[in-house]
């Protein structure tokens, strides 16, 4: 199996924005790409079709510096957009003027903070019921002890919790597996749920019961490796990061109705080399591939693999293609965002 590129697009950026500092995503309905941008607060929608620029939305209220890097933001549409603020624990209603519609809730009390928390960097989102769904990363307590699962649910209309999901057995041993955050996605009524240091997903109804597990790994994945305490804290943290094999991102294709689940295989720092030496490391299984792609077929489980290849956490399909952003064709040109339109061949 391999990704076949179909086309190449091309979207215009002003001087403000960063292009490796965006999340993209896509409104099938509105035939709308966004794209969200920190600094400035802003998020551009472009006509898909044309590539033109449709509408700015600037969120002046939001001009505390501690938010810039830590907000959370899912898009209904130009005038429905969900922010959440890790700092506050707040979800806000915001409308296409940049101005707050409706205070939501408040996501996580103090007694909740104190056990687990919600990622910033994994995307949240609401379902078509009006329901979120948050990434949970365990603190304090053990995972073996605490109430939080991997996933928290949040309802739109009546503010009440509940988690969905379990914890695989190897993240009872090290509360550090949690950190790396979960990916989720919904897929016919049930919720599909990749962690990312297990072989198998899980599959939980929309009310949360676990429905059933089942393998989707692959091969070039390595065993997990726990930090060194007796390392220097910001290296043994460094060197953890960019070693170990672990499971990012999960997607939908609707063009080929796969699930497509990425592996991020890590690199082979030696023991007495810094891994902030600057040198190029090779993968974990000494060759050159960094990433690969399990394809999974819902209903009967893995298909195949991509070997080499990568999703990202904001490309997004249609029953035309996927569509990954492209960040290594030219670079340094700060004034185009590049996006590839693949299929699965």
């Amino acid at each position: 199996m391999e990704l076949e590129h179909l086309e190449t697009l091309y979207f215009p950026l002003d001087v403000t924005t960063l292009r490796n500092k965006i999340r993209m995503g896509y409104l099938e309905d509105l035939d709308l790409l966004y794209v969200h941008n920190e600094n400035p607060k802003k998020i551009d929608f472009y006509d898909f079709s044309d590539k033109t620029l449709f509408q700015t939305v600037e969120f002046d209220e939001i001009d505390s510096k501690r938010v810039l890097n830590k907000t959370m933001v899912h898009v209904l549409s130009p005038d429905s957009i969900y922010i959440y603020d890790q700092i506050t624990n707040k979800l806000v209603l915001y409308s296409d003027k940049g101005k707050e519609l409706h205070h939501v809730g408040t996501v996580l009390d103090e007694n909740d903070k104190a056990d687990y928390g919600i990622m910033p960097w994994c995307y949240f989102y609401r379902n078509y019921t009006g329901n979120f769904f948050f990434g949970v990363t365990i603190r304090g307590e053990p995972v073996k002890k605490t109430n939080a699962s991997p996933v928290l649910f949040y309802s739109e209309s009546t503010n009440k919790k509940k988690f969905f999901g379990v914890w695989p057995e190897e993240y009872l041993k090290d509360n550090q597996m949690s950190f790396s955050g979960p990916s989720f996605l919904e897929v016919d009524d049930h919720l599909y749920l990749s962690m990312g240091f297990s072989d198998k997903l899980q599959v939980l109804s929309s009310s949360g019961e676990l429905i059933s597990t089942f393998l989707a790994n692959s091969n070039l994945m390595r065993p997990y490796r726990s930090i060194n305490n007796k390392s220097s804290a910001l290296e043994e943290s460094a060197r953890y990061q960019l070693t170990n094999s672990r499971y990012t991102n999960l997607l939908y294709d609707k063009s080929s109705g796969y699930l497509i689940r990425e592996g991020s295989i890590g690199s082979n720092i030696p023991d007495n080399v810094s891994p902030f030496s600057g040198e190029i490391f090779p993968s974990r299984n000494n060759d050159d591939i960094y990433f690969v792609l399990i394809i999974i077929d819902p209903k009967n489980g893995k298909v195949g693999e991509i070997q080499g290849s990568w999703i990202g956490n904001d490309s997004f399909s249609t029953k035309d293609g996927i569509y990954i952003q492209d960040k290594l064709t030219d670079p340094k040109n700060e004034d185009v965002l590049i996006v590839n339109k693949m299929r699965i061949k």
